[in-house]
């Protein structure tokens, strides 16, 4: 074949796509896609063979999920079964049999995983009918006790589900049964009855009923018969009756009771015979003959229910006992049947424990008790919720359950198990953590578009397998701004309130967004709260300032290209609208006026506010100045008036900011004055009777009254005499007690809660005061003394009101204290007047003999009636003097290094000339001027916080408040010596395995120093090495350089020595670098630039392992692939600071820091500089010229070369002529089947369902065959219809479905690795 085929030219224009352009796997899920998720779950059912059957199931997804089902275990094939169908997931059974019955579960899959529904049961419903079709009668006793059995000795009918069981009576419209205490149904269906009555002589039926077939049967009738006097019962000695199936006897607790039959009970028709001596006593005591198991199981979140009923007459009461614990309804715990049944609605771990039920009657007790253990299906307490992320995220997906027994954890995806799907998965970015059996983890890094599965997570124990499903969506979304809140992106606030924007943000993977202003970035702190997961910030305090356009940028980055998004939103802080005078309470008289102020300021850009005022719901309109008037206000105008306030913010969201305040308006009166004032002496000496009659209370009911006197001085004009409580009397009286010797007035006044009456009427004694001793002395006496020669006694003056007689003097006695002398006695008369009696300090001066003298000293009250109470004796001194002797036999010992204990013979009491407050010890250096002084109570005293080794002057004073006595003589004392201080300012830094020190001199050196010592000892878990100890001499440079191991805490002390001895230690720990050459560093900070020399600093306290040496290595920027040239290297210790010389001006350069350590050498990032000074431009515009035409030829030979190997090919192949095998088909060649052969008889590109040619098929997760890989540009067309490629050595047969040809590049990989472009 010569001429170039046409198929050849398409080959190569496919071959140069994929070679220069961007290779896009098949079927890349968009972000819409999203897994399925079930969202309507099945339910376990009960089938009706009249209807069909339903299976509920439905799942979101996007593609589109489709649907299949699995029975007992295997794939149900809807296909193939004429009875069942699929309505969307829902499947739909017709004519139900029992082969129907089994296990079912829903699968709902697209092509991004699958979801699995909760596994649920079916089976076909149904009800027998009663075996025992003939009717009954009973006879017994009435008193007795009774169970009839539903349905006789066969019981209840079969059925599916079990049926449900009620008893009527056999009337033609029967009547259910009304269960009491004494008549109830037990859980086995039985009528029970405690005791039997005559009213229950009648006709029973036991009716069975299951609703889903909607089937109801019954029993044939059971007739009572009750035998209600005496002599019917002896008559029952010798009569025989046909007992019923369901009657049965047992002895127990020596009654019969209903229960068991012997074996041949029915050999012949069955009677009873009843003996007198059989019959139970008219009063039976309780007897439980229904009650639960000795343990019960209740199931966690289930109701749970116990039931206990007894026999006995009179009828027993049940109650119920958890412990020791009485149980009442309440909460979920509730007593029901009378008290028979307990139940619990929804149990809990807590409800474990034992139950005990408890009958009684008259006649007795029964009690039975039943231990609860609380048990639980699994249960997910904090359920995995779905997850969406983007390309390059990290995902952990926990499933935890909980249960009793403890359930087992398993992980499904995409309904297959773990073990099934194990194969796919990259193991490097997969992790799955087991160890706990309920809780099971997968951990999945560095997400991909392929990890999107649906997970479930399965819990099993003894109850149930309970399923909980996680969607795993991985989708490349970039970042966007949908949507503001508010919608405007325009907000109006008031100043101090709060904004808050929200910029609804999408994307995967999940952007980062920040809020700037005006040029800004805002952060968190007290004027913004930003909430970056919901994209909101909230400004608070909002000030004018604050106006302005907020943006919002969202940015995330998906395969190395960054996404960005911007919006903004315009906050406008408008001023407050403020109630500058907020209406007041008011309480006012009724027919006058209340009127309420509510005056504003708002910020007049806006329009001007809305005022009105509620009362009761009911809006009131303002004045024209916004206040409120009420005219001629009335009783049922009180109430509360609120001032209301409105300005629109934003007309567009209906933005009103509002402002209230509110006040009271009471409408009340005074009370009037009291009436009819009337005074009446009594037979006790000064006391009268007040009598009065109330006023009008003006609609405020009266509190009390108040009664006042009045006198003759300007200070108590109306005093206060007493208050009444008012009460329901009329007149009111009370008993004034008076002061003798004073001319009164009274009168009365009411007091409601509006205020106070006008005074009452006043009235006064017609009759003259009387006459009697002073009824108080003085108070607030005292004697104190100022000067040494005298003391004063001070006194507060008496008022005139409390004289009660004429010629009222004081008398002052007084005398030395412990005196033997008779008092010395003076009269007093009071300073104070009529015009001026309160206030006045009356004094006497006493001359005393001495300084510091004690007397002893009284103030009484005189007058013509004779003298007041005994008055109260009291104590005084004359004033102080200093003392008038100094200490003697004073001597000092040191006591130690910083103390001394000085000692004296203390000075006579009579030389202290008053109140001795102690001694003052005054010291000082003997060298030095300036004296300390310490105060010491008495001898001996210890003086501290000396200085070690000096000799100090000391002297002694007494003192007393009036100062300081004559200084003992001088005596000096040397303190004792002592070590040193400890060091100053002891610094130990790490570089890399070395410990420095550093320290300075002590403070304190006590002497003259003889060196230091250094004690450095490894701590290795907390125990110390052995220590390793140093000597410097004094004058040697106080640094220590020390060679340390790596990783290693140390103890360092230093101390100083002097001739006493060690000095106090100082200690640090550090610990040195770890081990390893060093960590790497940031690079170094250019310190100076000049045309040929560069200066550099850098920075490694972050270092770790650190660094013992430094250099600098540089080249220049243009020679990026070249060698880098050092500088020196350098000690860390010695160099803080490295110059670069012999540099090119005008020249970029490339720096980067090399540290090292005994492990090795770590270079840092490289920083830029350019050195000063003027240079040649380097133009890189030839290099990249020469590498473009470089590249341009290269491509223009590989197409040569694609095409010689085409044009090959097609002449090779020599099997037919193509043109004309088109001529003879009529077509062209892709529309040609293959031939047997194998020959390349023709080419058809595989299509979708809408026809157009398929790019490629993505492989299922579970197929490691049809894998693909960015290696294998081609190899995904393996998976559509292989056969199609089979050309013998043509290129595409090469990815044909031969795998002996080739095989799967993944093998290995165990998976199928994709990438994905956007």
């Amino acid at each position: 074949m010569n001429s170039f085929s046409p198929i050849c030219l398409l080959l190569c224009i496919a071959t140069l796509t994929l070679a220069f352009f961007p290779r896009v796997k098949a079927q890349v899920p968009s972000e819409d896609d999203v897994p399925p998720s079930i969202v309507e779950q099945p339910e376990s059912i009960n089938g009706d063979t009249r209807l069909p059957l339903t299976l509920t199931c439905r799942a979101t997804g996007i593609p589109e999920p489709s649907y299949y089902w699995y029975k007992d275990g295997a794939l149900f094939d809807v296909d193939n079964n004429d009875r069942a169908s699929l309505d969307g997931g829902n499947l739909v059974i017709e004519s139900l049999t029992t082969a129907d019955d089994g296990q079912y579960q829903c699968f709902a899959n697209n092509r991004l995983g699958t979801a699995m529904s909760q596994k649920i049961m079916t089976s076909l419903a149904f009800m027998d009918q009663f075996e025992n079709t003939e009717p009954e009668t009973v006879q017994v006793d009435q008193g007795r006790p009774l169970k009839l059995q539903c349905g006789g000795d066969p019981g209840v009918p079969n059925g599916n589900p079990a049926p449900l069981i009620y008893w009527t009576d056999a009337a033609a419209k029967p009547t259910p049964i009304t269960y009491n205490a004494r008549i109830n149904q037990d859980p086995l269906g039985n009528l029970v009855f405690s005791n039997v009555i005559e009213d229950d002589a009648k006709g029973y039926y036991c009716q069975a009923i299951n609703n889903v077939v909607g089937s109801s049967q019954r029993s044939p009738k059971v007739t009572l018969a009750v035998s209600t006097d005496e002599e019917e019962i002896q008559n029952n000695r010798n009569k025989k009756e046909t007992a019923p199936k369901s009657l049965r006897f047992r002895r127990q607790n020596s009654r019969f009771t209903l229960g068991a039959v012997s074996d041949n009970f029915y050999d012949e028709p069955p009677t009873l015979h009843i003996s007198k001596r059989d019959l139970p006593p008219i009063e039976s005591g309780a007897s439980l003959v229904t009650k639960p198991a000795a343990s019960e199981i209740a199931i966690r979140t289930q109701s749970f229910k116990l039931k206990c009923i007894a026999y006995g007459y009179p009828t027993p009461e049940i109650t119920w006992k958890r412990g020791e614990e009485q149980l009442q309804s309440g909460g979920r715990i509730s007593i029901e049947e009378s008290g028979q049944e307990l139940v619990i609605s929804t149990v809990e771990n807590s409800d474990k424990g034992t139950y005990t039920c408890v009958a009684s009657n008259e006649g007795g007790q029964d009690e039975f008790s039943t231990v609860v253990t609380v048990e639980s299906a699994p249960y997910f307490p904090a359920p995995p919720s779905d997850e969406t992320k983007g390309p390059g995220e990290s995902v952990d997906i926990e499933c935890r359950s909980e249960g009793v027994p403890a359930p087992t954890v398993v992980w499904l995806v995409n309904g297959q198990p773990w073990a099934d799907f194990e194969s796919n998965i990259d193991a490097e970015r997969w992790t799955v953590v087991t160890g706990n059996p309920q809780l099971a983890t997968i951990s999945i890094s560095n997400l991909q578009t392929t990890d999107s599965n649906v997970f479930q997570c399965i819990a099993t124990n003894k109850y149930k397998e309970e399923l909980t499903s996680v969607v795993l969506n991985v989708v490349s979304i970039p970042a966007r701004i949908p949507s503001f809140t508010p919608v405007t992106r325009k907000l109006s606030v008031v100043e101090d309130s709060s904004a808050a924007f929200t910029c609804h943000v999408e994307g995967r993977p999940t952007p980062t967004i920040t809020w700037t202003f005006k040029g800004s970035v805002l952060t968190n702190g007290d004027k913004y709260t930003i909430d970056e997961p919901l994209g909101s910030i909230v400004i608070n305090n909002a000030l004018e300032v604050d106006s302005g356009a907020y943006e919002c940028t969202a940015e995330n980055s998906i395969d190395g290209q960054d996404y960005e998004a911007t919006g903004s939103a315009t906050l406008t802080v408008l001023g407050k609208t403020i109630i500058t005078l907020p209406p007041a309470d008011l309480t006012v008289r009724e027919d006058t006026t209340a009127t309420f102020q509510c005056e504003i300021t708002y910020d007049h850009e806006l329009d001007k506010p809305e005022t009105y005022w509620m009362k009761d719901g009911q809006r009131l309109e303002a004045n024209q100045d916004n206040s409120l008037r009420i005219d001629n206000a009335m009783f049922s105008n009180s109430g509360t008036y609120t001032c209301f306030v409105e300005t629109t913010l934003d007309e567009s969201t209906d933005t009103v900011h509002s402002v209230n305040a509110s006040a009271q308006l009471v409408v009340k009166g005074h009370p009037g004055p009291p009436q009819n004032l009337q005074l009446r002496a009594k037979e006790q000496e000064f006391a009268m009777d007040l009598f009065w009659e109330p006023g009008n209370d003006n609609n405020a009911p009266i509190q009390y009254y108040i009664i006042q006197y009045d006198t003759k001085w300007a200070d108590m004009h109306w005093q206060f005499q007493a208050n009444e409580t008012a009460a329901n009397v009329s007149p009111y009286r009370k008993v004034l007690h008076l002061q003798p010797f004073v001319d009164y007035k009274f009168r009365v006044i009411a007091v409601n809660e509006i205020g106070e009456s006008e005074p009452s009427a006043e009235i006064a004694p017609t009759v003259d005061p009387q006459v009697a001793p002073p009824s108080k002395n003085p108070i607030e006496v005292s004697g104190s003394g100022t000067r040494p020669e005298s003391m004063v006694i001070r006194w507060q003056s008496i008022h005139p009101f409390y004289y009660g007689g004429d010629d009222f003097h004081y008398e002052v006695a007084y005398r030395p204290r412990m005196s033997s002398e008779p008092f010395v006695k003076d009269t007093v008369y009071p300073e104070n007047t009529d015009a001026n009696p309160t206030g006045i300090i009356q004094n006497f001066i006493v001359n005393a003999r001495k300084p510091y003298e004690e007397y002893e000293f009284s103030v009484r009250s005189m007058n013509s009636g004779g003298p007041g109470p005994e008055p109260e004796i009291h104590y005084g001194f004359s004033g102080e003097a200093a003392p008038g002797a100094s200490p003697s036999g004073v001597t000092v010992e040191a006591i130690s290094a910083n103390e001394v204990n000085v000692t004296w013979e203390p000075i006579d009491p009579e030389d202290a000339n008053g109140k001795l407050g102690g001694y003052n010890v005054y010291y000082n250096v003997k060298i030095a001027s300036g004296q300390d002084k310490q105060m010491c109570v008495k001898s001996p005293c210890v003086v501290g916080n000396l200085q070690a080794a000096t000799t100090y002057e000391i002297t002694v004073k007494a003192f007393t408040n009036a100062g300081e006595g004559p200084a003992s003589d001088v005596v000096e004392v040397v303190t004792d010596s002592a070590p040193p201080g400890p060091v100053y300012k002891l610094k130990v830094d790490v570089y890399s395995y070395r410990l420095v020190l550093n320290w300075q001199e002590p403070i304190l050196t006590n002497g003259d120093l003889t060196g230091y010592n250094v004690i450095i000892t490894p701590v290795v878990d907390e125990t110390l090495g052995d220590e390793e100890n140093l000597s410097l001499a004094v004058n040697d440079d106080l640094t220590l350089i020390y060679e340390a191991s790596p990783e290693t805490k140390y103890r360092v002390e230093v101390l100083a020595l002097n001739a006493i001895g060690d000095g106090e230690k100082t200690t640090e720990e550090p610990t040195t670098a770890l081990q390893g050459r060093p960590s790497k560093p940031s690079g170094p900070a250019v310190d100076g630039i000049a045309p040929d020399h560069a200066n550099f600093t850098w920075d490694l306290s972050n270092l770790n392992p650190t660094a013992s040496a430094i250099e600098i290595q540089y080249r220049k920027k243009a020679d990026d692939t070249g060698e880098f040239a050092s500088s020196e290297q350098s000690d860390v210790l010695d160099q803080d600071l490295i110059m670069v010389s012999g540099l090119e001006s005008s020249t970029t350069y490339q720096a980067r820091l090399r540290v090292t350590n005994q492990e090795g050498s770590t270079v840092s990032t490289t920083t830029e500089f350019k050195t000063t000074g003027t240079g040649a431009l380097a133009d890189g515009g030839f290099v990249l010229g020469t590498w473009m035409i470089i590249l341009i030829c290269i491509i223009i030979l590989l197409i040569l070369i694609l095409l010689i190997i085409c044009i090959i090919k097609s002449q090779k192949g020599g099997k037919y002529n193509v043109s004309d095998k088109e001529k003879q088909l009529n077509k062209d060649i892709e529309s040609t089947p293959l031939k047997d052969d194998g020959a390349f008889d023709e080419y058809k590109p595989p299509t979708g369902p809408d026809g157009e040619p398929l790019r490629g098929s993505q492989g299922s997760l579970n197929d490691s065959e049809h894998g693909s890989s960015e290696t294998d540009s081609l190899k995904e067309y393996a998976d559509g219809e292989t056969g199609k490629f089979d050309e013998e050595g043509s290129f595409i047969g090469q990815y044909g479905d031969n795998k002996k040809q080739r095989q799967p590049d993944d093998e290995q990989g165990g998976g199928a690795a994709y990438s994905t472009f956007v």
